[in-house]
């Protein structure tokens, strides 16, 4: 969880710093891997979230693959508690 020194971010994946935060961190796992040596491939950008709930994060799916293996990695980004932006990365 961070705020990059920004107040009043909106809740929710709609805002203007969510949606930019987001495309960074797109742009940052791509380059990592090709800094890391290895193929990073971006499967799909997409939003979580339910009819009921409305939209809560904005995800980006990727394969990550070397000479060994591959497997999916995603990031998600939404504002939270008004004047936050979260950021998940799991694997």
């Amino acid at each position: 969880m961070y705020s990059k020194r920004q107040r009043d971010i909106a809740d929710g994946p709609i805002s203007e710093e969510v949606k930019a935060e987001f495309n960074q961190a797109t742009r940052e796992v791509l380059s990592l891997g090709q800094l890391a040596g290895r193929k990073i491939e971006l499967v799909s950008r997409y939003w979580t979230g339910s009819p009921e709930r409305g939209e809560e994060f904005l995800c980006a799916e990727f394969i990550l693959s070397d000479d060994l293996r591959s497997r999916r990695t995603f990031v998600y980004v939404t504002g939270a508690a008004g004047d936050a932006a979260r950021k998940h990365h799991h694997q």
